[in-house]
Formats: structure tokens, C-alpha cells, sequence
């Protein structure tokens, strides 16, 4: 079964905020965000669940967070600061964070899971060796 979850508001919120951008502003104006990343945006924006592979793709977005914050000389038109519109195209730092809280989740459940199932392999064995 394919492991699903739900983006928190926060990210929500930050990608509804790309899409608007964009959409006022237009694509000309609005150039941080790859292919990938408004589709990203779409993702998140509807509030449905997302895939275990996106948000694992998501929590790799973490190497961009030097992005998350305006640089200086966008600060009155924030929507031209190509980092920050990719930064939040992914769900900002809210959605990031979130991801990778629920990548580690997964890793300790599938790291558990493993466990249980090499435990029970050794009961086996022991068992059928008396």
C-alpha cells in the first residue's frame, strides 16, 4: 500500500501564494520555479494527499533553503527573487520541514518493520533447527 499524507496549511498557504503570484503577475515576471516546481505548487495547493516519492522529493528540496528568505534588493517586489518563488513553490519552509519529518517517520517505520520481519526469520530458524 502506497504510503499517502496531507501538506500542513502552511505549505498550502505558500503555494497558493506562488500560484497567485504568477498568475497577477505573469510567467514573463514570475520566473523562479521550474516545470516541475509549478506543478509542485498545483500538488500542494489542492490540499490532497501527496505521495511517499513527493514527499520525499520535497524534503531533498532542503538543500535550496538558503532561498527562503527575499534577497535584499527584491524586497518590494518579492515575486521577481527566482529563489524565493522556487522556495515556495515546494511549500516554503512549512512544507519542507514537514516532508522531512515524515521521511524520517517512514525511514523508523520501515526500519522497524525490517526488524520485526529479520526477528522473525531467526524464530523460524531456531524452531525448525530443534
Amino acid at each position: 500500500m502506497t504510503r499517502k499524507a496531507k501538506p500542513p496549511k502552511g505549505a498550502i498557504a505558500e503555494a497558493r501564494k506562488m500560484l497567485r503570484w504568477r498568475d497577477k503577475h505573469g510567467r514573463k515576471v514570475v520566473k523562479g520555479a521550474t516545470r516541475v516546481g509549478w506543478t509542485r505548487a498545483n500538488q500542494i495547493a489542492s490540499g490532497k494527499p501527496l505521495t511517499e516519492a513527493t514527499i520525499r522529493r520535497m524534503a531533498r528540496f532542503n538543500r535550496h533553503r538558503k532561498n527562503a528568505k527575499v534577497a535584499e534588493k527584491y524586497q518590494a517586489t518579492p515575486w521577481r527573487d527566482r529563489g524565493r518563488v522556487a522556495w515556495g513553490t515546494w511549500g516554503g519552509t512549512s512544507g519542507v520541514n514537514w516532508a522531512i519529518r515524515k521521511v524520517r517517520q517512514y525511514d523508523r517505520e520501515d526500519k522497524a518493520k525490517r526488524t520485526r520481519r529479520r526477528n522473525s526469520r531467526s524464530i523460524r530458524r531456531r524452531t525448525r533447527a530443534r
